[in-house]
């Protein structure tokens, strides 16, 4: 027996661990996340289109997702931050969702204070901010640390790799900028961002181009063609710029500011002339919003903590097509909530 147990363990270390114990393949279009920072405790739910709950995981683990960055999706997972308890060490590592299953694995990431994740076909990547310090941490799929930017009073909103680059949104001493790496993390140029704001915090890729938002006062998108690294920005009728979505040659700018989170406006652009063609004042405020087929789905939390992910259909003027009501764990002394929305990773 003690030799069976010792076998289990070793295999655990040496391939890593899932938390989902008894995986199975499921048919689901969007999940949420639930998750506390005072507890360890996170639930994932699947849903269907028709509104039903089709699966769930639970997590040991405090403080999944959030609402301030981009969820990364590549190669049928979505890669997710893991925060860790309020007043804890990080847990040092992040969430893999696997599309169609209820497969959830972690993978390490050493460092503390991790705020964006994303992944790309040979690593992933996680950028973290900490005492006075910003790091760049690139993994193999085998957990190991490959490479790592350390740098003094620099602060990283975000990281996107693609097309054999590595593109770094930070803040050094109130200079704002697009550091863009190899896939070595070897420095190819800074792009200077200053005389446009700070917190960059989503980004779309559409083929060859890069979409990020500005979420601030001013009103810009930047647009950066990631062969040549020539930028482009977009003028917006509205502060801060949000969610950026790119389909049939439309760019959807949603604006929502994500500190009062206010705001329920999505503008859509054409995207050769950058002229804006239409603007939509939703029903509710636009805490999250993720785009699949002809569907633009919502997590919103009304004023009394009640949240929901309302469904409409953004080809056809976002006509509100379902409202899903999500439920809530009551507690007494600390604080449930959704940090996430994500579509199921294989319609990616």
């Amino acid at each position: 027996m003690k030799k069976t147990i010792l076998i289990i363990t070793t295999v655990l270390l040496f391939t890593g661990c899932s938390f989902s114990q008894s995986q199975s393949n499921i048919h689901y279009t969007f999940g949420v996340i639930e998750t506390s920072s005072a507890r360890k405790y996170t639930v994932i739910k699947y849903y269907n289109d028709d509104g039903k709950k089709v699966a769930s995981t639970k997590l040991d683990e405090a403080q999944v997702g959030t609402s301030f960055n981009t969820t990364s999706y590549h190669d049928g997972y979505a890669y997710i931050n893991n925060i860790g308890l309020q007043g804890h060490k990080n847990p040092q590592n992040i969430i893999q969702i696997k599309g169609n299953s209820t497969e959830v694995n972690k993978l390490h990431l050493p460092g503390t204070a991790i705020d964006a994740v994303s992944a790309d076909d040979h690593y992933y990547y996680g950028v973290s901010n900490l005492n006075d310090y910003g790091y760049l941490t690139q993994m193999n799929f085998k957990e190991k640390k490959v490479n790592e930017i350390k740098e003094k009073s620099r602060f990283s909103y975000m990281v996107v790799p693609s097309h054999s680059k590595v593109y770094n949104f930070v803040d050094i001493e109130n200079d704002i900028a697009c550091d863009i790496y190899d896939q070595n993390l070897k420095r190819l140029k800074s792009i200077s961002l200053t005389q446009y704001g700070d917190n960059i915090c989503k980004y779309y890729t559409d083929k060859d181009t890069l979409y990020f938002s500005f979420n601030n006062q001013n009103k810009y998108i930047g647009q950066l063609n990631m062969n040549t690294d020539e930028l482009k920005i977009i003028d917006m009728p509205y502060s801060y710029a949000d969610n950026i979505y790119v389909n049939d040659g439309k760019i959807y700018v949603s604006f929502y500011n994500l500190v009062s989170n206010e705001g329920n406006k999505i503008c859509v652009f054409d995207q050769d002339t950058h002229q804006l063609e239409k603007t939509y004042t939703l029903k509710h405020h636009l805490d999250m919003i993720d785009f699949n087929g002809s569907h633009a789905y919502i997590l919103y939390r009304n004023e009394h903590d009640k949240y929901s992910v309302n469904i409409y259909d953004y080809k056809s003027d976002f006509k509100q097509v379902k409202r899903i009501s999500l439920p809530k764990k009551k507690t007494y002394n600390y604080l449930i909530y959704y940090s996430t929305l994500f579509i199921n990773p294989s319609l990616k």
